[in-house]
């Protein structure tokens, strides 16, 4: 398949800008896979749908201060965009500088934290960056002068808002320079009813990379290589849900994300997956699935396709969802797919 069969037109006005004031506030577009059913409700309908002894599986990876602005020697502002530490103090990041940047360039943030570029890494897009501090304590000043990381389509800078709500409520593993969106319109006490209707809630952990954002940028989407990413799945979680599926009880994920780590386990795979869910994959655990609205033509869209089992219908759902104006993308409206 070609990438353009998953494109989609949505109007800028409807891409979110700004978090609702309350998380739970959302509107929720229900997809009903087999029968092809779209029902228009609100996050709050949530509990409507949910069987007791579902099991819901969140990742609780952490949103890191990821975008550090800094200065090179002569002046010219320089941005370092960590996306994964390699090892104690060095990390591998995107560079975004006024002039090339390139090998032995120095950036200064402040007087006590700095950054040197070491090498430009394989893929040619990201490069080896090791950060010092003068007095030992980098993340105390990563997290000092590090900006939340809003992706390119909020188009303003990241305020003092999202450093509480680009973040899920339940994130504990710091790691990720993207949230996990699906998770951001729960609150602990949506998590509270789903428990008491005697729901499953349990934690997978994946850090948000360039994996998961980085555009497409071949024709043929068999030809997209996904660059891994770190992820955690629990010791016998694995096994609980493949068990729960077999007593024919479902496997909620909430996130793409979640999906992943989880489907990524059931093949066998262990701290990195650079696994590419595309029409034509079997989805070995995960039942159903709350996510969000993903932009057009990205690796997102492209597993939503392959989960729903059809890419018109899925593109249908789309489109209504922009009939209905619907808030798109990380900061918008939820999607169930059942």
């Amino acid at each position: 398949m070609n990438l353009s069969d998953f494109d989609y037109h949505v109007p800028e006005e409807l891409v979110a800008q700004r978090p609702l004031d309350r998380r739970s506030d959302s509107r929720m577009l229900v997809l009903e896979k087999k029968t092809g059913k779209i029902e228009h409700r609100k996050f709050l309908d949530l509990p409507e749908y949910v069987s007791a002894k579902d099991i819901f599986v969140f990742n609780k990876s952490k949103v890191i201060k990821a975008r550090l602005i800094g200065q090179r020697a002569s002046g010219g502002k320089v941005e370092i965009f960590l996306l994964k530490k390699r090892s104690e103090g060095k990390f591998e990041c995107l560079v975004k500088a006024t002039a090339a940047a390139k090998e032995g360039l120095e950036v200064t943030f402040g007087e006590v934290l700095k950054a040197k570029i070491l090498a430009r890494l394989p893929d040619g897009i990201s490069y080896e960056v090791e950060l010092l501090s003068s007095d030992g304590r980098l993340d105390f000043w990563i997290e000092k002068f590090g900006r939340m990381p809003l992706p390119p389509y909020i188009r303003r800078d990241a305020d003092g808002l999202d450093v509480g709500r680009y973040q899920t409520v339940y994130a504990d593993e710091p790691g990720s320079v993207a949230a996990p969106t699906a998770g951001l319109h729960f609150t602990p006490e949506m998590i509270d009813i789903l428990r008491l209707k005697g729901v499953k809630i349990d934690f997978v952990t994946l850090h948000v990379g360039l994996g998961t954002f980085q555009p497409i940028k071949v024709v043929k989407i068999d030809e997209h290589k996904m660059h891994e990413e770190f992820f955690e799945v629990g010791e016998g979680l694995l096994e609980e849900c493949i068990h729960a599926r077999k007593e024919g009880r479902r496997v909620v994920a909430v996130g793409t994300t979640s999906v992943r780590a989880l489907e990524s386990a059931a093949r066998g795979k262990t701290l990195s997956t650079d696994l590419f869910l595309k029409p034509g994959s079997e989805f070995i655990i995960v039942d159903a699935l709350c996510t969000n609205f993903h932009q057009p033509k990205s690796s997102l869209v492209v597993m939503l396709s392959a989960f729903v089992g059809s890419r018109d219908l899925l593109l249908e759902a789309y489109r209504k969802a922009v009939e209905e104006k619907y808030r798109f993308f990380s900061y918008g409206d939820c999607m169930l797919v059942v």
